[in-house]
């Protein structure tokens, strides 16, 4: 049922009008991956977000990503209770056009 969900059509353009359509990636390469970023969130939202809308964020070395992805899955591990886990992951490299974006470093 849950794969279902992530793949109606139904079900998914409830999701896709979360974010305003000005706002949609589509006709290019792995925009799916970042219309994923903002549709699919936790529950109870994370760091950069809410529950209602997810976040693109990234970061410019890939060591700082790395670091990031650690974090999440070593406060997943904890709240499972398990020891440890172990995840794949891929990372994408993005050139970003405009102006309109917002630097939380420092923050």
């Amino acid at each position: 049922m849950e794969l279902a969900g992530w793949t109606n059509d139904r079900l998914v353009a409830d999701l896709l009008h979360r974010l305003p359509e000005s706002h949609w990636v589509y006709g290019r390469p792995n925009s799916s991956v970042i219309m994923a970023a903002f549709l699919h969130t936790a529950p109870d939202g994370l760091r950069f977000n809410g529950p209602e809308l997810g976040a693109w964020y990234a970061s410019k070395e890939i060591e700082t990503a790395a670091a990031e992805v650690g974090h999440h899955l070593r406060r997943e591990a904890i709240a499972r209770d398990v020891p440890g886990m172990s995840r794949t992951y891929r990372a994408y490299s993005a050139k970003l056009v405009g102006e309109d974006y917002r630097d939380i470093r420092g923050l």
